[in-house]
């Protein structure tokens, strides 16, 4: 029988927020069957990444597909910490395990107090786990959880920060980047839409996290950004790409 976690202080969304986030689902529908794997990266730290990865599975999730989420983010986990995937600190088998080869892929992946949403959790972080996602079994473990699962979203550390987005990038279908309005600088999304769009089978565009997507702050993010603000625009302020651009 399937372990199971549960996600402790989950945020209820405003409802702006939560159609946003509905939005992103459906455009993430519209990229068409062939992509079930999606990596997510952001350009640096704190932009909200593991945020939107949580809230797209709750959203696949509430549809009635089966949606797994994989945490890569060995370095340093968001789930874990904010979460309190680990109650009490219980230490419980996770991503690192199973790519070491200590415990099969059965005993790391959880069942959620969250319906059709499961979790490969990070519960013990990793200075360097360079080796570990080099080794082919996270290759392996995406090939075969994509043959179970309807969407497999991978989280992963910031593509500017360490080079982990970009050894996962090939491993899945498609890649996201999260931006955070107002704070992530142009140079850098430029940068980091290079390394991850030259590593992905295909880059499916960008959330923009964090912004206020009145008319000015439209314009004024299509300016300083250099792209526009794709799908409806919500008082919350959360956008979307759903633009496939297939290498």
């Amino acid at each position: 029988q399937m372990n199971s976690v549960t996600f402790e202080n989950l945020p209820e969304l405003p409802f702006a927020a939560a159609e946003s986030i509905n939005q992103l689902r459906v455009n993430l529908s519209l990229c068409g069957k062939e992509i079930k794997t999606v990596m997510v990266t952001s350009c640096e730290p704190n932009e909200g990444k593991s945020f939107i990865c949580l809230n797209l599975v709750r959203s696949i999730a509430a549809s009635g597909s089966r949606v797994l989420l994989i945490d890569c983010d060995l370095r340093n986990s968001t789930y874990r910490r904010k979460y309190n995937l680990c109650p009490g600190g219980a230490r419980i088998p996770g991503t690192a395990d199973v790519l070491a080869g200590r415990v099969g892929l059965q005993d790391v992946i959880y069942r959620t107090n969250i319906p059709h949403a499961y979790i490969l959790p990070v519960t013990s972080t990793l200075p360097n786990p360079s080796f570990l996602l080099e080794n082919g079994v996270l290759d392996q473990i995406i090939a075969q959880c994509r043959e179970i699962y309807d969407y497999i979203i991978v989280d992963t550390p910031p593509a500017l920060t360490v080079a982990d987005a970009l050894k996962i990038a090939p491993m899945c279908d498609g890649s996201m980047i999260v931006v955070r309005g107002g704070v992530t600088d142009r140079k850098e999304v430029a940068e980091c839409y290079h390394f991850v769009n030259r590593a992905s089978n295909s880059f499916l565009g960008f959330v923009l996290n964090s912004v206020d997507m009145g008319e000015k702050s439209k314009s004024y993010y299509s300016r300083r950004y250099g792209y526009g603000y794709y799908g409806k625009a919500y008082g919350y302020g959360y956008g979307s790409s759903g633009s496939k651009n297939q290498k």
